[in-house]
């Protein structure tokens, strides 16, 4: 802004609002020059008005903004984030500074193993991971133990990886140059799943919260990791010192997240199914969805449906419904009983068989009649007349008669094979 330009012979010469600009124009100049805001003498950003030669006038101030630097402790960074839960059992040596050490150097290894026994509880299962310098030995390690209907060896597996990578993103906030993370899992799925990080999951996918979480978080991490397959439960075929240093990782990791879960369930301590940077959470009445978001809605609508159907029909009172083991019918419904029989005891259970009482209400030709016994009056506990379903249970038609007896029979004589109560077997038998 030196010198005479436009036609002005002389600055006093130009128009007062031209002055005023210029001279704002000059003293910011200046002032940017001069203020250095990494001193500590300048802790406020200004703004003023109308300023004149050797005068300003003070409009406003601000506090100059610092920027947020990442705790210097991995652990401090951990307790920072969402669900302390994941935290309560992971322990590190020293400070936790030489994690992120190690991922410069490349010296770091990350193992992990789970646990499930379905014979013990099938809705827990557990698992541990460390994370260990090849140089200086030292180690991190740490246990889950998640209580949920979807609980199995795969989901186990998984939940070891997210706990071992979350503590790989707490050390490598700062943006450097990492070398990559050796990963060693003895789940293939697992492996090639981590393995394609940046493609997408089927909808269908088993346990894909925790499935699209380890693509993500590998996604996020600022230090690139490679994951390789390692044989599991070699301990069982060879001697400790023929396994190798990763072999042996494995090992103590499952020997570790078996401990974890036995006592977990003595003291029923697990954690909380919500993990930190999770983008989507779906639940289907309060309860958060593990797999297939269909499966999950249809499973959600069937349930309010059956529960409206059964209070109608006066089969089981909507209060009642949830005490009800729908997990078992459910079992024994789609993997013991034949399909033709599941259809069957169906349409007796919600009481739309095909009995002529029900028959005869969307055909005239068929009258409502028994045929064994000619019932057309006798009238059941709901006052119905006619072949309704409990008529053909408590038909006193000789050969019906002889065919109940048979079947309770049948269920009398398992009862006593598997060592039933013998008052059970007379409530049945009476």
């Amino acid at each position: 802004m030196s010198g005479v330009q436009e036609g002005f012979s002389s600055f006093d010469e130009r128009p007062k609002s031209y002055q005023k600009c210029t001279a704002q124009y000059k003293w910011s100049h200046e002032m940017e020059e001069i203020c250095d805001t990494d001193n500590p003498l300048f802790k406020k950003y200004a703004t003023v008005e109308d300023p004149v030669p050797d005068r300003i006038s003070l409009h406003s101030t601000i506090p100059i903004p610092t920027p947020d630097e990442p705790p210097d402790s991995i652990l401090d960074t951990l307790k920072s984030w969402l669900n302390q839960s994941l935290w309560k059992y992971f322990r590190c040596d020293g400070d936790s500074r030489w994690i992120r050490t190690a991922l410069l150097c490349g010296d770091l290894k990350l193992v992990h193993d789970g646990s499930y026994m379905q014979k013990l509880n099938p809705n827990i299962c557990s698992a541990a991971f460390i994370l260990k310098c090849n140089r200086t030995g030292k180690e991190a390690i740490g246990t889950l133990v998640e209580e949920s209907k979807e609980a199995d060896n795969y989901r186990a597996e998984a939940l070891g990886a997210i706990g071992g990578i979350l503590v790989i993103m707490a050390a490598t906030q700062c943006p450097m140059k990492y070398k990559p993370c050796q990963a060693f899992w003895d789940n293939m799925g697992i492996v090639k799943h981590a393995s394609r990080h940046n493609s997408p999951i089927g909808e269908k996918q088993v346990h894909a919260d925790v499935i699209s979480l380890i693509k993500q978080y590998i996604r996020d991490s600022n230090c690139p990791i490679s994951y390789e397959h390692v044989y599991g439960h070699l301990d069982d075929i060879l001697q400790w010192d023929q396994l190798s240093e990763t072999q042996k990782l494995n090992v103590r990791m499952d020997a570790l997240a078996k401990r974890a879960l036995m006592a977990a369930i003595t003291n029923r301590d697990f954690i909380t199914s919500i993990f930190p940077f999770e983008h989507i959470v779906m639940k289907c009445g309060g309860q958060k969805n593990h797999s297939s978001p269909t499966k999950a809605i249809y499973r959600w609508w069937g349930c309010n449906t059956a529960r409206r159907l059964f209070y109608c029909k006066d089969i089981v009172k909507a209060q009642y419904f949830d005490y009800i083991y729908w997990d078992g019918m459910d079992h024994l419904m789609n993997k013991k009983f034949p399909r033709m029989f599941c259809n069957f005891l169906t349409k007796h259970v919600s009481r739309c068989n095909g009995s002529n009482y029900f028959m005869s209400k969307w055909d005239n030709t068929i009258k409502n009649i028994c045929p064994a016994c000619g019932n057309t009056h006798g009238r059941d506990s709901r006052g119905r007349m006619g072949e309704t379903t409990e008529h053909i249970v408590k038909c006193r038609d000789q050969g019906r008669t002889e065919m109940y007896h048979a079947s309770v029979r049948k269920v009398t004589d398992w009862m006593e094979e598997h060592h039933t109560d013998p008052v059970i077997i007379e409530l049945v038998s009476a």
